[in-house]
């Protein structure tokens, strides 16, 4: 398929995935008012869809995540058959997926913050209970399981909205048919739980294995188990634990490293009985009065600005120069001068490589700031980052944005 083509009332624009089941494109299609509008298009390769059970399979979940409503969910807006090739078409997310933004802090060497990884996991999983809780018209429980949560999955807008995409290949408990029936791996190996990934029966629980595992790599910047095949994951996850998060990462707190081993026991009945659960206590963790959505939707745009706008992340664009130098899971690295001292930042010369360490610095306090509402604290942090660092368009956007924001009516 060519950028251009038509398919159905949709017209694809560019190619954004292409997994073991499908390929994905975004497209345009005419709004109820004539404008176009921007969608995703997923698009079964061409030999699946020569399979009846897959194609009923990717029918009836598709019509199934249709009536998934909720803000944490990406909808599936339309499924159908064009020229032989079957679709669904999902809503656009502006905005990048976890496994870009944790591919992007890599480039800078930084750490995602506590509080980053569990405003995100704690979102998902809000949107996953949702999706288990979907009932028929009788009012009974269908048993909808996602089967891939994984960071290639989760999208968190510039807004700061954190979104769980792609239904269209999950499936119902007991699994009697679907992508794992058939011989095919239906989510990526090292986010999946033990039963599925030994193609036992799943249920709910199996996705909260898979958001434990997402979690556990954002915190430590590693899934759980890193098998380099098939054979050597199956066998970790029968003998092995995973490291523990805190000889990783020595900010989390033993009660989140307790939440994360609970989500990742391999027994299903140890873990959380379902995602809200989960969720709950991760919010607990967190507190409550926090400008969420604002602090995440700056976090995005800051972590995904080492790379240029023009589709950098899928490998279309080259990293931008002077990212910051950080040790494995937080503290600065020095990079020919100290950038912190005693605690605090010292003075530097505007554009050194140590300045560019200490404006990073800055950023991501001010960050914490405005997660706590603390604008005006934020703004100063903000402003020394950009005095330190005036070329980064990051640091210039954000700053001007909270100024807006602060300038009286």
């Amino acid at each position: 398929m060519q950028p251009g083509t038509r398919l159905g009332s949709y017209q694809v624009i560019a190619p954004l995935a292409r997994g073991g089941t499908a390929e994905v494109w975004l497209a345009q299609v005419a709004g109820s008012k004539g404008r176009q509008q921007s969608v995703v298009l997923k698009i079964l390769l061409p030999h699946l869809a020569q399979d009846p059970a897959f194609v009923r399979h990717f029918g009836a979940t598709a019509v199934l995540a249709s009536r998934l409503d909720h803000p944490n969910l990406a909808r599936v807006t339309d499924f159908g058959e064009a020229d032989g090739r079957y679709f669904m078409a999902m809503d656009h997310v502006a905005g990048r997926d976890l496994r870009q933004i944790n591919d992007a802090l890599r480039l800078r060497r930084e750490a995602m913050p506590s509080w980053v990884a569990l405003r995100i996991v704690a979102a998902v999983c809000r949107g996953l209970h949702h999706a288990h809780e979907l009932r028929d018209e009788a009012g009974g429980r269908l048993g909808l399981v996602h089967g891939d949560v994984s960071p290639d999955n989760i999208v968190v807008s510039y807004a700061g909205a954190s979104k769980l995409i792609d239904f269209g290949l999950g499936r119902v408990e007991p699994s009697s048919e679907g992508p794992a029936a058939l011989g095919l791996p239906l989510g990526k190996q090292r986010y999946m739980a033990p039963e599925q990934l030994f193609h036992l029966s799943i249920d709910r629980r199996a996705d909260v294995y898979a958001a434990g595992a997402v979690l556990y790599e954002c915190l430590t910047g590693f899934p759980p188990f890193r098998g380099a095949n098939g054979a050597a994951l199956r066998r970790q996850l029968l003998r092995g634990v995973p490291v523990p998060v805190r000889l990783i990462n020595r900010d989390v707190s033993p009660r989140l490293e307790a939440v994360v081993l609970r989500a990742l026991a391999r027994d299903p009945g140890a873990r959380y009985g379902d995602a809200r659960l989960l969720s709950a206590e991760l919010e607990e963790i967190l507190g409550a009065g926090e400008d969420a959505e604002r602090g995440l939707g700056y976090f995005v745009e800051w972590a995904c600005g080492v790379v240029e706008a023009a589709g950098g992340l899928s490998g279309q664009g080259a990293a931008v120069g002077g990212t910051p130098a950080r040790g494995p899971r937080g503290a600065v690295a020095s990079r020919g001068s100290r950038v912190v001292r005693s605690g605090k930042l010292v003075a530097l010369a505007a554009g050194s490589p140590g300045a560019r360490d200490a404006a990073a610095q800055h950023f991501v306090a001010g960050l914490e700031l405005v997660r706590r509402r603390a604008y005006g604290e934020a703004l100063t942090h903000w402003e020394r980052a950009l005095a330190l660092d005036p070329h980064d368009r990051i640091y210039r956007l954000n700053v001007d944005r909270l100024r807006v924001k602060l300038r009286p009516l």
